[in-house]
Parts: structure tokens; C-alpha cells; sequence
């Protein structure tokens, strides 16, 4: 496996319904404002991620360019705390995941 870069940066991410920080529901979409956020869709090794244990990629975009990414909060999770992560392709074959500096709240 390739060497992944781990960064907190200053991710400001909202719900695109009711514009709260950092916590959204189910299905529910959220914008995501940043530096170098944009990823290759087709890869599922990027893209948005809730943590919790283990990792829940978002399974639809609205959005995705180098300062914004709209994403859906994926069905099936349960209600409470997440790290929220946007794992993105870098240089040389590896990756960069870029961590929010709040944690998310699924509703």
C-alpha cells in the first residue's frame, strides 16, 4: 500500500440543509470549505470518509473542486460522533487525508 499522509487542517464543514456546524442527518448533504479538497471520483480510496472504528465513505457528491465539496452523509450510520476525513490522491502514487479539527455529529 502506498504511504498516506495524514494532515488537520481547517476543514469549515456545514450542512447544506440547515447550514449547523459540523453536524448534519442521515442522508443529509454537507459542503465542505478548504485548500486542495478535489479527488478523483472513481477512486474509492478517496473521497469523504466518517470514522468511527471503521470508515464509512460518502456514497454521493454534488460537488467536488479544490475549495468546496458537497457530499452526502451515508445511510446506515448511527447517530453520534464521527471524525470526519477527505482522502485525497498526492504526489508520487500516495495519498493525503485531511482531517477536520472538530468532530462531526451525525444526528
Amino acid at each position: 500500500m502506498k504511504k498516506m499522509n495524514t494532515a488537520s487542517v481547517s476543514l469549515a464543514v456545514c450542512s447544506a440543509r440547515t447550514n449547523a456546524e459540523n453536524r448534519a442527518g442521515v442522508g443529509d448533504y454537507i459542503r465542505i470549505r478548504g485548500r486542495d479538497l478535489d479527488f478523483q471520483l472513481e477512486d474509492s480510496r478517496c473521497g469523504v470518509f466518517f470514522v468511527d472504528g471503521s470508515a464509512a465513505r460518502s456514497p454521493e457528491y454534488e460537488l467536488v473542486s479544490k475549495d468546496l465539496v458537497v457530499a452526502r452523509v451515508p445511510h446506515g450510520l448511527s447517530a453520534g460522533p464521527y471524525l470526519l476525513r477527505l482522502r485525497r490522491a498526492g504526489d508520487e502514487g500516495g495519498y493525503h487525508e485531511l482531517g477536520a479539527s472538530s468532530v462531526f455529529i451525525v444526528e
